[in-house]
């Protein structure tokens, strides 16, 4: 009977722990969002950062309007054209 309230309470020690974990995890992913997906954005999509001349707007790396709509203009064009041929 002793082994087992042991292993209980080792159990409910562990849950505790890993609670106490994801709680912090999440606090650190919520107050750095903005750095981890920048990051994520300007390393895979460099490219494209560049093209929608992207500059960071409350923290997050957003397009300018102006050239959204210029470059939905091109891809569309683009894909009007291409469509014809």
């Amino acid at each position: 009977m002793h082994t087992i309230m042991m292993k209980v309470n080792l159990l409910l020690n562990i849950i505790s722990f890993v609670l106490v974990a994801l709680t912090r995890l999440r606090s650190i992913i919520k107050s750095n969002a903005p750095t981890f997906c920048n990051k994520a954005i300007s390393s895979r999509f460099s490219g494209e950062v560049e093209l929608l001349k992207s500059v960071k707007k409350h923290g997050w790396l957003v397009p300018t309007e102006p050239n959204i709509n210029k470059t939905q203009r091109e891809i569309v064009l683009f894909a009007l054209i291409w469509a014809k041929s």
